[in-house]
């Protein structure tokens, strides 16, 4: 697909953001060598495409490309012949585009693991065109450079037992970061609906400083080409790591059996993407260690399917809290309480002793939230429409009453 007049990328229209001044510093570090390579010093570069990044418009239709890499190749090549200027790295920018958008997706396998014994149910799992391969002892041989591509990283790594069960995630993508992204996403996907199975309704006096979820990721992630060789020497890590207790399901078949209960409707439903992206800000909203920063994210994905684009998000209470028909009112005051705190939090930067309670109780709520959207997959088309019955649901049996009784004389009326 070209890249057409209508979807080009383009300047963001914001008279603050003035690309110009970032070109002349990162000019300002460039060398061209005698054989015209060219080379930038210090660390400008990476702050200047930081902020390039951000005053670009790039188009829905190109998000499965690598912008970082997209905008670096574009800046060395108007680099090696002139001044850089706005006008020509955009033109470059479009140009380097619509030679990315030919390039075809290639085969790599992102390597990893996560918090869950041996012997695990699953050991092959299938999804969105990717497949999660599990092992149960160490990785193939062809994989053997990993390690000294580790090694050779320089961050510092948190010691850990080394038990987690090791897994293979293979997705098509056009360059090692995307696969990257893909991999770690189809992960968190189902990872999500392990946690959403296994985590705790409630911990308490527990430490206040470990993750809610059971179910986590490895501290390092690496990707490799089909032949298993390292596809870059960059490596993925998780910076806020803390080791977990290995988790393994009571019953196993039940656990395999409820998982796919979850994930078939998932898929099934007309907003599915909308549903993928709340799990997946779930998992990583309680995959942190500050419950604070934990909180804030896991009201974002409530907030997210309960309440999307709505400035005030005042409905969130009402619609979560109308899913529970029995002391509908209390549970309304409480999701008002999270609210209240969520925003004091965002605002003020306060902590709370009291903040992985109100994780633990705010999980309550986004379970429910999900469970009728999965148990509905088949009722709704859109997720407003979701969300108008629920309003219509908050309204109580002896309302809905009285709003059936004037809606059969209405139609009676027309009739």
């Amino acid at each position: 697909m070209e890249l057409e007049s209508a979807m080009a990328i383009d300047w963001k229209k914001n008279k603050k953001l003035k690309p110009q001044s970032i070109l002349n510093s990162i000019d300002a570090i460039k060398t061209i060598s005698e054989d015209g390579r060219v080379a930038f010093s210090g660390m400008d570069l990476h702050s200047g495409m930081a902020a390039l990044k951000t005053a670009i418009d790039f188009p829905a239709e190109l998000g499965d490309m690598d912008k970082d890499r997209l905008i670096f190749l574009s800046i060395s090549d108007v680099a090696k012949t002139g001044p850089l200027t706005s006008k020509t790295l955009m033109t470059a920018i479009n140009a380097q585009a619509k030679l990315e958008k030919k390039t075809r997706p290639s085969e790599f396998h992102i390597l990893t693991d996560i918090s869950v014994k041996t012997p695990f149910p699953n050991k092959l799992i299938t999804i969105d065109s990717c497949t999660i391969e599990f092992f149960d002892t160490e990785y193939p041989d062809k994989f053997q450079d990993r390690n000294a591509t580790i090694e050779d990283a320089s961050f510092e790594r948190k010691p850990n037992t080394g038990n987690y069960k090791k897994i293979i995630i293979t997705v098509k993508a056009k360059s090692p970061a995307l696969a990257m992204t893909k991999g770690l996403r189809v992960l968190d996907i189902q990872r999500a609906i392990w946690c959403f199975l296994s985590n705790f309704d409630m911990q308490l006096r527990e430490n206040e400083w470990k993750p809610i979820n059971r179910i986590r990721l490895g501290q390092i992630h690496t990707v490799h080409a089909s032949n298993g060789v390292a596809a870059t020497s960059i490596v993925w890590y998780e910076p806020n790591f803390t080791e977990a207790i290995l988790f393994s399901p009571d019953d196993e078949a039940r656990f395999e059996v409820n998982c796919n209960d979850l994930l078939i409707p998932l898929f099934n439903s007309k907003y599915s993407s909308k549903l993928v992206d709340a799990l997946i800000r779930y998992v990583r909203a309680l995959d942190e260690r500050d419950s604070n920063v934990a909180m804030i994210k896991l009201w974002g994905a409530l907030e997210g399917l309960a309440a999307p684009g709505e400035p005030n998000a005042d409905s969130v209470s009402k619609r979560c809290s109308s899913l529970i028909l029995r002391d509908t009112a209390y549970h309304e005051q409480i999701l008002e309480h999270l609210r209240a705190y969520r925003n004091q939090s965002v605002h003020a930067g306060d902590q709370s002793d009291s903040a992985k309670i109100q994780c633990f109780q705010l999980q309550f709520y986004f379970r429910k939230l999900v469970l009728f959207h999965l148990r509905e997959a088949e009722t709704f088309d859109t997720l407003d429409e979701a969300n108008q019955f629920l309003d219509v649901l908050h309204l109580g049996k002896a309302k809905l009453n009285r709003r059936k009784e004037q809606t059969e004389k209405a139609l009676a009326f027309i009739g």
